[in-house]
Protein backbone atom coordinates (compact mmCIF):
# COMPACT_ATOMS: atom_id res chain seq x y z
CA UNK A 1 0.00 0.00 0.00
CA UNK A 2 1.33 3.44 -0.87
CA UNK A 3 0.65 6.68 0.95
CA UNK A 4 -1.78 9.02 -0.74
CA UNK A 5 -2.15 12.76 -0.21
CA UNK A 6 -5.66 13.82 0.69
CA UNK A 7 -7.00 17.31 1.34
CA UNK A 8 -9.76 17.87 3.87
CA UNK A 9 -11.69 21.08 3.33
CA UNK A 10 -12.64 21.81 6.90
CA UNK A 11 -13.97 25.33 6.70
CA UNK A 12 -15.99 26.57 3.74
CA UNK A 13 -18.02 29.50 4.98
CA UNK A 14 -17.00 33.15 5.04
CA UNK A 15 -15.80 34.29 8.44
CA UNK A 16 -14.92 37.93 8.98
CA UNK A 17 -14.38 40.42 11.76
CA UNK A 18 -16.85 43.30 11.89
CA UNK A 19 -15.79 46.97 11.73
CA UNK A 20 -16.22 49.37 14.63
CA UNK A 21 -16.98 53.09 14.84
CA UNK A 22 -13.85 54.06 16.80
CA UNK A 23 -11.16 54.45 14.11
CA UNK A 24 -8.30 54.21 16.63
CA UNK A 25 -9.15 50.57 17.38
CA UNK A 26 -7.58 47.62 15.64
CA UNK A 27 -10.12 45.04 14.52
CA UNK A 28 -9.28 41.48 15.46
CA UNK A 29 -11.07 38.19 15.75
CA UNK A 30 -10.29 34.55 16.39
CA UNK A 31 -11.74 31.19 15.47
CA UNK A 32 -10.94 27.85 17.13
CA UNK A 33 -11.88 24.69 15.28
CA UNK A 34 -13.27 21.57 16.88
CA UNK A 35 -10.83 18.67 17.26
CA UNK A 36 -10.57 16.91 13.90
CA UNK A 37 -9.27 13.48 12.96
CA UNK A 38 -9.87 9.78 13.00
CA UNK A 39 -7.31 7.43 14.47
CA UNK A 40 -8.14 4.78 11.88
CA UNK A 41 -8.30 6.87 8.71
CA UNK A 42 -6.65 10.28 8.79
CA UNK A 43 -3.03 10.40 9.84
CA UNK A 44 0.04 12.47 9.18
CA UNK A 45 -1.34 15.98 8.88
CA UNK A 46 1.27 17.81 6.84
CA UNK A 47 0.01 20.98 5.08
CA UNK A 48 -2.27 23.85 6.06
CA UNK A 49 -3.59 26.27 3.44
CA UNK A 50 -6.46 28.72 3.18
CA UNK A 51 -8.24 31.13 0.90
CA UNK A 52 -8.83 34.69 2.00
CA UNK A 53 -10.13 37.78 0.28
CA UNK A 54 -7.06 39.64 -0.90
CA UNK A 55 -8.54 43.14 -1.26
CA UNK A 56 -7.69 44.05 2.34
CA UNK A 57 -4.15 45.48 2.23
CA UNK A 58 -3.88 46.07 5.98
CA UNK A 59 -5.32 42.70 7.00
CA UNK A 60 -3.51 39.63 8.28
CA UNK A 61 -4.65 36.08 8.88
CA UNK A 62 -2.46 33.69 10.85
CA UNK A 63 -3.00 30.08 11.88
CA UNK A 64 -1.55 27.82 14.57
CA UNK A 65 -2.21 24.11 15.05
CA UNK A 66 -1.96 21.60 17.84
CA UNK A 67 -2.05 17.82 17.54
CA UNK A 68 -2.11 14.71 19.70
CA UNK A 69 -2.15 10.95 19.51
CA UNK A 70 -5.63 10.77 21.07
CA UNK A 71 -8.53 13.19 20.71
CA UNK A 72 -8.64 14.03 24.41
CA UNK A 73 -4.93 14.91 24.36
CA UNK A 74 -5.34 17.82 21.96
CA UNK A 75 -6.69 20.22 24.60
CA UNK A 76 -3.47 20.00 26.62
CA UNK A 77 -1.20 20.47 23.58
CA UNK A 78 0.25 23.88 22.69
CA UNK A 79 -0.72 25.76 19.54
CA UNK A 80 2.35 26.07 17.30
CA UNK A 81 3.46 27.42 13.94
CA UNK A 82 5.61 26.01 11.13
CA UNK A 83 8.75 25.53 13.26
CA UNK A 84 6.87 23.63 15.97
CA UNK A 85 7.02 26.44 18.55
CA UNK A 86 4.35 28.70 20.01
CA UNK A 87 6.39 31.74 18.92
CA UNK A 88 5.45 31.31 15.24
CA UNK A 89 2.29 31.16 13.12
CA UNK A 90 1.44 30.14 9.59
CA UNK A 91 0.96 33.41 7.68
CA UNK A 92 0.80 32.29 4.05
CA UNK A 93 -2.47 30.88 2.83
CA UNK A 94 -0.68 29.33 -0.15
CA UNK A 95 0.24 26.28 1.92
CA UNK A 96 2.87 25.63 4.54
CA UNK A 97 4.27 22.37 5.81
CA UNK A 98 3.50 21.47 9.40
CA UNK A 99 6.41 20.67 11.69
CA UNK A 100 7.56 17.05 11.71
CA UNK A 101 6.26 16.67 15.27
CA UNK A 102 2.72 16.45 13.86
CA UNK A 103 3.36 13.56 11.48
CA UNK A 104 2.35 10.79 13.88
CA UNK A 105 -0.58 12.57 15.49
CA UNK A 106 -3.98 11.67 14.00
CA UNK A 107 -5.91 14.44 15.81
CA UNK A 108 -5.59 18.15 15.08
CA UNK A 109 -7.13 21.47 16.06
CA UNK A 110 -6.39 24.86 14.54
CA UNK A 111 -6.65 28.44 15.79
CA UNK A 112 -7.09 31.37 13.40
CA UNK A 113 -6.27 34.97 14.29
CA UNK A 114 -7.53 37.74 12.00
CA UNK A 115 -6.42 41.34 12.25
CA UNK A 116 -7.44 44.36 10.24
CA UNK A 117 -8.22 48.04 10.53
CA UNK A 118 -11.50 49.81 11.13
CA UNK A 119 -11.81 50.41 7.40
CA UNK A 120 -11.19 46.79 6.41
CA UNK A 121 -11.52 43.39 8.00
CA UNK A 122 -10.01 40.10 6.84
CA UNK A 123 -12.25 37.42 5.38
CA UNK A 124 -11.33 33.74 5.62
CA UNK A 125 -13.16 31.85 2.90
CA UNK A 126 -11.91 28.32 3.50
CA UNK A 127 -9.14 26.37 5.20
CA UNK A 128 -7.76 22.99 4.10
CA UNK A 129 -5.60 20.52 6.02
CA UNK A 130 -3.80 17.96 3.90
CA UNK A 131 -3.03 14.53 5.28
CA UNK A 132 -1.46 11.27 4.21
CA UNK A 133 -3.62 8.20 4.55
CA UNK A 134 -1.83 5.13 5.77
Amino acid sequence: HTDEAVGMLIFSEEFDTPGVVNTSQLISGTFESPVLGDSLLYRNFNIVEWLEQADCASCEISVQVRTAGIDTGVASATYVGPDGTAATSFTSGEGDLLSLVHLTHPYIQYFVTMEGSTAESPILEDLTLSVYEN
